[in-house]
């Protein structure tokens, strides 16, 4: 089981004087109740504020670095398997007037191209993509994990929810 990075937020709103030791007495209590959870021990707690502040030297001193330094460390960004079949999770469908039927969702398995045939076994039913949108930016193509709205001509929004 890969890391848990637990954030211990707002520590900038704990008087200076005292921060160190109610940062160490959360973090202990966090770790307790933690522990009998399905992550047990395998965590890491780092505090931080969200709240820029600096030091003489002008650098961070609320943790950013070491939360960025953690998440480097233990992030692993997934192979993608772009030349399996192509599998789409669909999660929304609604037709526009005069263009055609949008199906929203994300790319589970392969690619989908502008222009390539799509196969709706359900509907026993194959479509052209004729565009494609990820957060309202035209794209030409898409990969396993990403989430992206597809244009189909002719293709009914009923018969797909």
């Amino acid at each position: 089981m890969p890391k848990v990075i637990v954030i211990l937020n707002k520590i900038d709103l704990i008087p200076a004087e005292n921060r160190e030791e109610v940062v160490q007495k959360k973090t202990e209590a966090l770790k307790k109740i933690l522990s009998k959870t399905k992550f047990g021990n395998n965590l890491t707690i780092i505090p931080i504020s969200a709240t820029v502040s600096t030091d003489a030297e002008g650098t961070s001193t609320m943790g950013i670095d070491k939360l960025l330094n953690a998440l480097i460390e233990n992030v692993q960004i997934p192979k993608r398997q772009t030349f399996d079949p192509f599998y789409f999770l669909i999660d929304h469908c609604f037709a526009i007037k005069g263009q055609g039927t949008v199906v929203t969702g994300t790319v589970i398995q392969g690619s989908i191209s502008v222009g390539q045939d799509v196969d709706f076994p359900e509907l026993k039913n194959i479509k052209k993509v004729k565009s494609m949108q990820m957060f309202k930016k035209p794209i030409d193509k898409a990969i396993q994990g990403d989430r992206v709205g597809i244009l189909f001509t002719q293709l009914d929004a009923k018969q797909v929810f």
